[in-house]
């Protein structure tokens, strides 16, 4: 899939066979990857998040795994900080782009959970 927003091509490789979160949302998964897309083009700290999914994929699949496990933590430890920042300077509501660092945060946690870490 690819789709350009505004200055940004973003290109999604078919994750159906590997996600198990896309495999089941089907004609879902295309549009909340496009969300995912826009989200990531304006917060940074969600597109550390995403990187981070994308490093953990990469750790498990890749040749040189340790290299994508050490900046998996780097993306990880950088959405953390992001994340106590706008926690710490939020008076309410809490943004999306927050809920949705938590929950990818969550995710990386389940994930390593599953994976026996």
């Amino acid at each position: 899939m690819t789709e350009s927003v505004s200055d940004l091509t973003v290109v999604v490789p078919y994750m159906g066979a590997h996600c198990n979160v896309l495999r089941d949302l089907i004609g879902d998964g295309e549009r909340m990857t496009k969300y995912w897309s826009r989200l990531a083009q304006h917060d940074v700290g969600f597109l550390d998040s995403l990187l981070l999914a994308a490093c953990r994929h990469l750790s498990e699949k890749h040749h040189n795994q340790e290299f994508f496990r050490q900046l998996a933590i780097q993306y990880k430890l950088a959405s953390v900080r992001l994340l106590n920042e706008a926690i710490s300077a939020a008076i309410s509501p809490v943004s999306d782009s927050t809920i949705s660092t938590v929950l990818m945060l969550a995710f990386d946690e389940v994930r390593l959970t599953n994976l026996g870490f």
